[in-house]
């Protein structure tokens, strides 16, 4: 029943993987502008935005496989 219903909100398979992929991205783009706010040398916030994409991909596992 569910994997019919979610055909009402998005028209196939491909249509769905877009969708989560860009809700995923836009979430990963804010936690990175805010991390690259933040004050420090070019390479403290290279790394800073680099464990943000880690812990992102880590808090999120479902999602990251989904992705690939």
């Amino acid at each position: 029943m569910f994997s019919m219903a979610i055909y009402r909100h998005f028209e196939n398979k491909e249509e769905l993987l877009l969708s989560i992929c860009e809700e995923t991205f836009s979430r990963m783009i804010r936690l990175l502008d805010k991390a690259r706010q933040e004050p420090g040398t070019p390479i403290e916030k290279l790394r800073r935005c680099l464990r943000t994409i880690v812990d992102f991909h880590l808090s999120h596992p479902t999602t990251t496989r989904s992705l690939l």
